[in-house]
């Protein structure tokens, strides 16, 4: 099988695309575990991005548990049991009903991460719940920094719980919904 790298549409969050593109790649066995991708500048040249662009979806796909990355090396995919990565594809949010049952899983983690969090914080993790309130209050709702103000937010209070687990399925979960409502807000009416 042979991968394929064509441009993409430049109307979403460009490096959430690309990781998405790269890994349906992965996911379809176009490009299998061990392999390494291509380098930044030839995936660059070939979806017609910045190497920024590139080096974020990378970083997307890391945290993915997708690739691995290899200092002055590249990026290898790994081993499919050595994932254990949740992957919900951009594409997928469109859908109302997709994003509103993501929205709804979100209501009840983060309910018992407060809980979890007034049992089991510290004065740093106090600290930066009352840094990140004083951002959410400042920032208007709906605007690129009251989103960005209350995904430190919700990640503030997924430490706060010390579980290794709640950042992590939390932080996934709102940045996900997070780049619906910035490709909803991008979409013509």
């Amino acid at each position: 099988m042979t991968a394929d790298f064509s441009q993409i549409r430049q109307i979403e969050h460009l490096p959430a695309r690309i990781a998405g593109h790269i890994g349906k790649e992965i996911a379809e066995g176009r490009i299998t575990a061990g392999e390494k991708l291509p380098t930044e500048h030839i995936l660059a040249k070939t979806f017609g991005v910045s190497r920024s662009v590139v080096r974020e979806a990378i970083a997307q796909l890391r945290n993915e548990g997708l690739v691995e990355t290899r200092q002055g090396v590249g990026a290898f995919v790994t081993e499919a049991l050595g994932r254990g990565a949740i992957r919900i594809e951009q594409t997928d949010l469109h859908d109302r009903e997709s994003f509103r049952s993501l929205f709804q899983l979100r209501m009840p983690l983060e309910i018992e991460a407060a809980g979890l969090a007034a049992i089991h914080h510290d004065d740093a993790d106090l600290k930066r719940l009352d840094d990140s309130l004083a951002q959410m209050t400042g920032a208007e709702k709906w605007t690129d920094q009251g989103i960005v103000a209350d995904l430190v937010f919700h990640r503030a209070l997924a430490t706060a719980t010390h579980n290794e687990y709640y950042p992590l399925f939390i932080g996934f979960i709102a940045e996900r919904i997070s780049l619906a409502i910035n490709a909803a807000r991008r979409r013509p009416p």
